[in-house]
């Protein structure tokens, strides 16, 4: 995945390409606007794949939202995040209420926030607290079940007295 000095960079290397494929295609040099059109699509294709694999790789997603920037990239993962039915919670910049109509209709409100330690306080309630509301996207293994109610009395070989070789 690209570093966010990297992205930057190519993120204006596209903006400047683009505007030089359309300045081509009003000139009428088809050819060649095509020519750089298919370069972007070639850079962006991997940076498109690689995240949208780190989202399949995710347990959660949190979306950064900035009204004053166009995110094409965001939202596609989002959505996808959606569609594998993930949690995913939203943080915007100007606040909850400009969170864009969109993701009101698509993400779980509940998981809205104006600033960054109200997603920290949610993290740690999704962490730590014994009663969250899952709302159908956090999974979470019950370590009773797996380990048994008295997990904490389990003993460790080492506590045993039992050596690991």
């Amino acid at each position: 995945m690209a570093t966010g000095y990297a992205r930057l960079h190519l993120g204006q290397w596209r903006i400047d390409s683009l505007a030089t494929a359309e300045s081509l295609y009003a000139k009428g040099m088809k050819y060649e606007a095509d020519q750089i059109c298919e370069s972007v699509c070639g850079n962006m294709k991997p940076i498109a794949a690689s995240d949208l694999n780190l989202v399949d790789q995710s347990g959660g997603v949190i979306l950064h939202v900035d009204t004053d920037v166009h995110m094409c990239g965001s939202y596609a993962e989002q959505t996808w995040a959606c569609l594998e039915h993930k949690p995913v919670i939203v943080h915007c910049k100007q606040g909850k209420c400009s969170v864009p109509h969109w993701l009101w209709g698509v993400c779980n409100p509940e998981m809205f926030f104006g600033t960054w330690d109200g997603v920290k306080d949610y993290l740690r309630h999704v962490a730590f607290d014994d009663h969250v509301e899952h709302h159908r996207r956090w999974k979470f293994i019950d370590m009773d079940k797996v380990y048994g109610k008295h997990r904490k009395t389990f003993l460790r070989p080492c506590d045993a007295g039992v050596e690991l070789v």
